[in-house]
């Protein structure tokens, strides 16, 4: 998972946010004053930073200005005790992405948390062929074939099977009118692997086209219209 890293010097606060995040399965570092926190920041380079306002040594505002102004793009989840708009405007405007007033709900400050690592993380590069046994998928020239077979599909089935190739194992919700990961209905929901097996003897969808390349590939589908 990832790496973050708490600057907080409340004791309470920091403990329960590290046993939150480390359930999790990220991996946590912590500080309880400013400046220990941007040593370990600059040492460590963390995947996303909790920083609290109100420190001891080196206040969160300063800190996250340095970052930004050092060309540190990591996201930055700022917690404040105030609740004053200006603040939060304040933050944002000199590098914070995020901001959670405290008290917070924990469940809502690991939901930002997810959030704003989804946004740091570039999706994985899709790739130019696909080849199993005797399959061959071109997804560049839109030609694939099983053997001297040529298999028909349509560009958008094309799409579909090259982001499940970049996605192997995990669960993909695609739309097969727009051609994209959107999240308006109607999405059609599967999760491809890459083990060697014969398929699933589950539904699959019609539209996919998917059940010409039976030899391997595709070990299950899960299927699911909204």
């Amino acid at each position: 998972m990832s790496r973050i890293l708490i600057i907080e010097d409340d004791a309470a606060i920091l403990r329960g946010l590290t046993d939150s995040l480390e359930a999790e399965g990220h991996e946590v570092l912590s500080a309880r004053d400013g400046e220990v926190g941007y040593r370990l920041l600059s040492d460590q380079a963390p995947d996303l930073v909790i920083l609290d306002i109100m420190l001891p040594k080196l206040g969160g505002f300063e800190l996250c200005r340095r970052v930004r102004d050092e060309g540190g793009s990591m996201p930055i989840l700022m917690l404040t005790a105030r609740g004053d708009d200006a603040d939060r405007v304040f933050g944002l405007d000199i590098g914070a992405d995020d901001y959670v007033t405290k008290p917070f709900s924990v469940r809502e400050l690991l939901a930002r948390v997810r959030a704003l690592l989804r946004r740091g993380t570039p999706p994985p590069p899709l790739p130019e062929k696909l080849e199993f046994d005797d399959v061959v998928v071109d997804f560049r020239g839109f030609e694939a074939r099983k053997g001297d077979t040529v298999l028909k599909l349509t560009p958008k089935e094309f799409g579909a099977l090259r982001l499940l190739a970049a996605r192997a194992g995990q669960v993909v919700n695609y739309c097969m009118k727009c051609g994209n990961t959107a999240t308006s209905p109607p999405l059609e929901r599967w999760t491809a692997t890459s083990l060697r097996s014969e398929p699933s003897s589950r539904t699959t969808p019609r539209s996919l086209g998917i059940s010409s390349l039976c030899t391997a590939w595709v070990t299950s589908w899960c299927y699911k219209a909204s």
